[in-house]
């Protein structure tokens, strides 16, 4: 992946080739990563030359977290030759759409302190010297502020890059209707297997089920998956490796409100469609 600030490329070199020397001519895709969307990585000039995949971090032994981001592609077989010529062949439009969370759910989205979370400017940060005054913890750089430093200033896509839809993961989703803390918990486990067991996977539930048949299976849990599909979603911006927080309202009038109470800059739209427009 790209962008987050420990790890990635970007995280210590300005470009991608900067980061492969000699082989950087032979990179034809970047994983994204939780930490950015289409949005963000078009908005430094050398990645609308590469294809974008977006891919859960699968190392976790948690369900539900593996399909929180995904890559649909085109392939006339699942093999590795049909994948090869969809990240090579740019022209042929062979990935059709790009699945993840909004950056602000992310854990490194703010620049923010990695031991108490407080959130900082870029400019703040560096008058600080990277160490937070609250708690003398480290400040961690955040993927906005990193992209805004590569960005020429320019927001376009290139032609063969396909739509990118955000998702909330179910169980998440589950967690905010019922109203319980953690998202490991029994309950939430419990709705989340009958909700994947009787439609066949999360990704049906999230995008494709009727809100009639869901309201069947749990009325709460439906009217928060509707809310979800209708774009009325608001987020606590995460940092410095605390993972953002979805604000699921559920109504039009609830979101308009809401969005005049957060503080500006720390929820900032990132362009996202409502599974309408898809």
């Amino acid at each position: 992946h790209a962008f987050t600030p420990y790890f990635s490329a970007y995280a210590h070199f300005d470009s991608v080739k900067e980061a492969y020397g000699s082989m950087g001519k032979e990179i034809n895709f970047i994983e994204l990563g939780l930490s950015a969307d289409t949005h963000y990585a078009d908005m430094i000039a050398e990645n609308r030359g590469y294809q974008f995949l977006t891919c859960s971090d699968s190392h976790s032994p948690w369900p539900y977290r593996i399909g929180r981001e995904f890559t649909r592609i085109k392939m006339k077989e699942p093999s590795f030759r049909e994948l090869k010529k969809a990240l090579e062949e740019k022209g042929e439009k062979r990935i059709t759409l790009n699945v993840g969370l909004d950056p602000r759910e992310g854990k490194y989205h703010l620049t923010a302190c990695n031991a108490c979370y407080a959130k900082f400017s870029l400019g703040q940060a560096e008058k600080l010297s990277w160490r937070c005054p609250k708690c003398k913890g480290s400040i961690k750089r955040g993927v906005r502020d990193r992209i805004e430093m590569l960005s020429d200033g320019r927001e376009e896509h290139p032609e063969f890059r396909p739509p990118y839809m955000h998702s909330v993961p179910l169980a998440e989703i589950i967690q905010i209707a019922l109203d319980v803390q953690g998202i490991n918990t029994v309950i939430v486990q419990s709705a989340w297997s009958d909700f994947v067991e009787r439609f066949g996977n999360e990704i049906k539930v999230l995008v494709d089920a009727p809100i009639e048949e869901l309201s069947e299976a749990n009325p709460r849990i439906a009217q928060k998956i509707n809310a979800f599909r209708l774009g009325w979603v608001h987020y606590i911006a995460g940092g410095g490796g605390n993972y953002g927080k979805p604000l699921i309202c559920n109504s039009k009038e609830e979101f308009e409100k809401k969005g005049k109470e957060l503080k500006e800059g720390e929820n900032d739209f990132s362009g996202q469609k409502t599974l309408g427009e898809f």
